[in-house]
């Protein structure tokens, strides 16, 4: 149930323009009442009315409609809070002075659910018209309390193109950080819910997120020790029964999923087993790196905020060729010897990225050569695509029928690590329950990484072809007939998110036969979901 989590702000609502000062957090009171953003039926009364700008007041399901009577009208006033009617809320009273304009006047509207209360503005509050932009939908983010609340600062470098490092950051909290990123995605179009948790299952993330979806949910991002969803399937790889950590549970809102012994571990999905949401997931222990989880939040978000917004001066050009002033964009490709075949990352050779260094070759791949390649091949790369057996700590390397060499958690956490985004074919690396999981050192771990897809379980993306093809917003000539089936628009580049959303649909539209639950169930996105595979479509530009 949501009263197990303290819901913090919902920032996208109250932002000021430049000449108003920001409004104060907004937490919630104790009856559950937090400031929300506009609502289709908002949305209606805004375009009837250019005079009235409306938001909505959402409270507990079980809260009794007379406690929203509490909130019939107040009145900014000059220099001090003015109240009509009782209400005993110190932050909504703060956040409805701070920024206040003399005689602007909030009235509540209860003709709508009693879950609904519309507060109408007479006049337009510039505090609120970039809402009206936000037309990508809402996105969740859900963070523990005691990080969130940490006052505890952090020093955050990059590394230049000359291999030194530059300080970007002197000091930031993670909530500094995290109510920036709020606002790169606003710069996106989005409009953003931040709940703090304490305490509570996955069954309680999960209902908030069931409940957000008729506000136009497109995702989540979990952040921290979030609390996790398990699933056990008793028919996994070769017939043995498997226990994993999932976030599919989170993507499908309306399917059925069954906890049979009810031990708080999953172990069936009925119904509309579609994902109608991507999540992504901003967290991981990894004490080789010798820094707190919060302190590899900050240094990520702190990355991806320069990626975003001042990559074309700070961040690591190492990471690219340049040619006339724009970057030119690189992959890698290395096929371990099971997965020899070049065809499985071709989308990465001219559409996805403009040139792939492809290292397939069964006497070549090994321990050795893998991380010289990731680490000393001039220029870096935008994009890796690994295929080697794995497990959530440790590559494994084939050389024809000899032993290619492991690589550990020490080798790969001393190495440089210079690619932005993964596509990781590795059994469990991605099982961020793991401490030194190794999707975590490539994603979190290092001055690069920025987003990572995976699996916590034996198994891996398939059908890479369908994921590229949405990333890239192309089709290669022979895939051409294949645009509605893969729900590709040709010319339009999606999300990182997005495009994970379109491939699990992709797998489910005839539902999962046992093969694919043991293959797929354990697909996770780790970093920011809504980050392009474009350098400039990730600062708030049009496609």
């Amino acid at each position: 149930m949501i009263n197990k989590f303290s819901i913090l702000l919902l920032s996208a609502v109250l932002m000021a323009p430049p000449v108003l000062a920001d409004l104060p957090t907004l937490a919630s009171d104790d009856r559950g009442f937090v400031l929300s953003g506009l609502s289709p039926k908002a949305i209606q009364i805004r375009a009837e009315s250019r005079k009235a700008t409306v938001l909505r007041l959402v409270g507990r399901d079980d809260q009794n409609y007379a406690d929203y009577l509490k909130l019939q009208e107040v009145r900014y006033g000059t220099g001090r809070f003015i109240k009509r009617n009782i209400y005993t809320t110190p932050a909504l009273k703060r956040a409805l002075w701070r920024p206040a304009k003399k005689n602007l006047k909030v009235s509540a509207d209860f003709r709508l659910a009693k879950d609904r209360v519309i507060l109408k503005y007479k006049l337009l509050d510039p505090r609120i018209a970039h809402l009206l932009k936000g037309k990508n939908g809402l996105i969740d983010i859900f963070v523990p309390s005691e990080l969130y609340d940490s006052r505890k600062s952090y020093k955050v470098a990059i590394e230049k193109n000359d291999g030194t490092s530059k300080l970007i950051e002197k000091f930031i909290s993670l909530r500094q950080a995290i109510n920036r990123y709020k606002r790169d995605l606003e710069a996106n179009g989005y409009w953003v819910k931040i709940y703090k948790i304490d305490g509570g299952d996955h069954t309680d993330i999960k209902d908030t997120l069931v409940q957000d979806e008729k506000y136009g949910l497109i995702g989540g991002v979990m952040m921290g020790s979030v609390p996790v969803a398990w699933y056990r399937n008793e028919d996994d790889y070769n017939g043995n029964p498997a226990e994993f950590p999932m976030d599919f549970y989170y993507m499908d809102l309306d399917g059925t999923w069954g906890d049979a012994d009810n031990n708080g571990v999953l172990d069936s999905h009925e119904g509309d087993v579609a994902p109608e949401i991507w999540i992504g997931r901003i967290s991981g222990s990894l004490p080789k790196t010798e820094k707190t989880e919060a302190q590899l939040i900050v240094e990520y978000l702190s990355r991806n905020h320069y990626f975003r917004t001042q990559n074309k001066l700070k961040f690591p050009q190492r990471l690219f060729k340049w040619s006339g002033g724009e970057p030119s964009y690189r992959s890698l490709a290395y096929h371990d010897d099971d997965y020899a075949w070049a065809g499985y990352s071709r989308y990465l050779d001219g559409y996805l990225t403009d040139t792939r260094l492809l290292n397939n070759d069964p006497l070549l791949t090994n321990e050795e050569d893998y991380l010289e390649t990731i680490d000393t091949i001039p220029g870096g790369y935008w994009y890796s695509h690994l295929m080697a057996h794995s497990s959530p700590t440790s590559h494994s390397f084939d050389m024809e029928d000899a032993p290619g060499g492991s690589v550990n958690v020490t080798e790969l956490n001393d190495n440089r690590k210079r690619a932005h985004f993964y596509n990781l074919f590795n059994c469990s690396g991605a099982k961020f329950t793991t401490d030194n999981y190794f999707a975590g050192l490539y994603t979190f771990g290092n001055k690069y990484g920025l987003g990572a897809v995976g699996s916590t379980k034996t198994g891996s993306m398939l059908e890479f072809d369908v994921y590229y093809a949405n990333l890239s917003g192309s089709l290669m000539p022979e895939h051409s007939d294949l645009a509605s089936d893969w729900d590709v628009v040709v010319g339009e580049k999606q999300t990182f998110g997005t495009a994970f959303l379109k491939w699990f649909r992709y797998l489910a539209k005839d539902g999962f036969d046992t093969d694919e639950i043991w293959w797929h169930y354990g697909m996770v996105y780790l970093g920011d979901p809504t980050l392009y595979p474009d350098w400039n479509l990730n600062n708030g530009y049009e496609r």
